[in-house]
């Protein structure tokens, strides 16, 4: 192949376009996936009416963390719905990568707000019959009763008027506070600062005794983790409330907490297949800022310091954060 030739191609692969598409939800993942090993090659993916939904669009967002040769991510006229695409432009915010996010305008919403569209429909197209029938009812009257009709008609557009403002209500109306529930489905730092005092919420329905759902509030804990001071700080004083419940709990099991924690990070091998962070800044800095308390117990430094010490692709894409940990470590 010639020189010309190669350079072509590398052009259109830095371009990679399936708008229009129908993927599976197992394509779109095999799609994800090179996305967020691709670190240096993309320029512009465009995904747009491709039928993604929320939870699909959602790992696409993550899965552009440091990609700093990305120009455009396009995921117009998909399934992501109003709160899907609030989520995916959080988290592109948090990544300072909002510019590259196209435009929404054409997202064709979620399954429940589809069904909320037919029912208007309906009611406009019986709205519309109605106008008909009052329509042919005039034509049939005399002169006195046209005047009337016509009296009638301009009542009729009078009325719509009085509707706008009972219209316009809901888009206005102040959305209700965040829940630990709609926080841990779908974490960001911004419904994490809104929650104020009700983050101790989630600690409060984390039942320290399951290993795996310690885990799993640590990891969507530390996930929003950011350098802005004031996300660092409820994201630090979340997770010392959780894990100060977990180690001062009798049934609370340290190591398994470590081995599991460690799994999800990627760090250590599972025979059950199980889904690892795909981002470990957020995790690793938080355990920087655990290893550090007073109740953690330091027994456990050994073993995190084993693993974050061995070579393994995940920690090299974070180099910073890994190294900021190492050096904690030894000096526990």
């Amino acid at each position: 192949m010639a020189s010309e030739d190669i350079s072509q191609l590398a052009d259109s692969l830095a371009k990679t376009k399936v708008g229009g598409g129908e993927l599976s939800f197992k394509g779109r993942t095999l799609k994800l996936n090179t996305a967020q090993d691709g670190k240096w090659c993309f320029i512009e993916l465009n995904l747009s009416f491709c039928e993604i939904k929320c939870e699909a669009a959602v790992c696409l967002a993550e899965s552009v963390e440091d990609k700093s040769e990305l120009e455009k991510l396009d995921i117009n006229g998909n399934n992501l719905g109003e709160e899907g695409c609030e989520h995916v432009q959080e988290i592109l915010d948090g990544y300072n990568m909002s510019s590259v996010l196209a435009s929404l305008s054409d997202d064709e919403g979620d399954d429940e707000e589809d069904g909320e569209d037919d029912d208007d429909d309906e009611e406009e197209d019986e709205d519309e019959g109605d106008t008909d029938d009052a329509d042919e009812g005039e034509e049939t009257d005399d002169g006195e009763e046209t005047e009337e009709g016509d009296e009638g008609e301009e009542n009729e557009q009078e009325k719509p008027k009085k509707f706008l403002p009972q219209e316009s209500t809901p888009a206005a109306s102040p959305r209700p506070p965040v829940d630990a529930s709609t926080f841990l489905n779908f974490p960001s730092p911004e419904k994490l600062l809104n929650m104020g005092p009700r983050r101790s919420a989630i600690i409060a329905q984390t039942d320290v005794a399951d290993t795996d759902k310690v885990v799993q509030a640590f990891v969507q804990i530390s996930s929003v983790y950011r350098d802005d001071q004031e996300v660092k700080t409820a994201v630090e004083e979340t997770i010392d409330e959780l894990m100060t419940k977990a180690f001062s709990s009798s049934v609370f099991q340290p190591n398994m907490f470590i081995t599991s924690l460690l799994v999800r990070m990627g760090l250590l091998k599972s025979e059950e297949k199980i889904k690892a962070v795909p981002h470990l800044y957020g995790p690793l800095l938080s355990l920087n800022h655990v290893v550090q308390q007073d109740y953690f117990q330091k027994s456990l430094v050994p073993i995190l310091l084993a693993f974050i010490s061995k070579p393994n692709r995940a920690l090299e894409s974070q180099p910073q954060a890994r190294h900021i940990l190492m050096q904690t470590l030894h000096k526990l």
